[in-house]
Parts: structure tokens; sequence; C-alpha cells
């Protein structure tokens, strides 16, 4: 069965493993932030996917509805939503560490997964098996 499957953070580590994963047979919307995404896109195809790569900065609200509003436009329906976007933002000794830095590293890490679930409800529930 073909899936629509929504990752974020796809471009390296556990999303861009998770993508090569699920790829045969499977729509990936792949999204990434400034880490090339090429490279998994062009393995996903090679194993029988469709990747559609989508640049998004998810550390702040704008760049989260920026990616939905792409996703919308790519698909009508997700059949799976793999929310794993995250991380440090940049690696900094803890003496360095500024608040600035701090918001941006919780906005990516928290707010991000949360808006992110609320606006892949309407997708999901079209989706072939929805859960809610």
């Amino acid at each position: 069965m073909q899936r629509t499957i929504l990752i974020t953070g796809a471009s390296t580590g556990i999303g861009a493993s998770t993508a090569l994963r699920l790829a045969e047979g499977n729509t990936l919307i792949l999204h990434h932030n400034q880490s090339p995404i090429h490279d998994v896109a062009e393995q996903v195809s090679n194993l029988g996917g469709i990747a559609i790569p989508i640049q998004a900065d998810l550390a702040d609200e704008d760049g989260c509805y920026h990616l939905m509003q792409n996703v919308s436009t790519a698909t009508q329906h997700l059949d799976v939503f793999v929310n794993n976007a995250g991380g440090l933002i940049q690696r900094h000794h803890v003496e360095d560490v500024t608040w600035s830095l701090m918001e941006q590293i919780f906005s990516l890490n928290t707010f991000s997964t949360m808006l992110l679930a609320k606006l892949c409800i309407p997708l999901l529930r079209k989706g072939t098996h929805p859960c809610m």
C-alpha cells in the first residue's frame, strides 16, 4: 500500500535513516532546513519512492506554517507524520550560550513539534487509515 509520509529533519541522522527505511513504494515529503537534502532524495528515488523536498526553518512559527502550506500544496492527505526535526542549532560551550539561542533551541525542539502536530491533523484525517 502506497503511503504519503511527512518526515521533518529528513536530511541527516534519524530523519534520513527513516526516509530510506520507508522509501519503497511511498511518497515522502522530506523537510530540511539548511542541510543538503539532494542525496537523501536521490536515495529515496533509487529505492522506489517519490521524494518531495521542502525547505523550512522550524525554529519559528512562520517556518512551521510555511512548511505546512507547501505540504498542503504537494498533497491532499498524509498517512504518516514523523515529527523528527530538532537539535541544538549551534554548538557552544555552556558558558557561551545566550538567552536568544536558548529560545531558538526551545522553539525548534518543543514549540515546532507541538504546532506541526496540530497543523498535520486535517491532512492525517484524510489519510488512508486515520487514527483520530
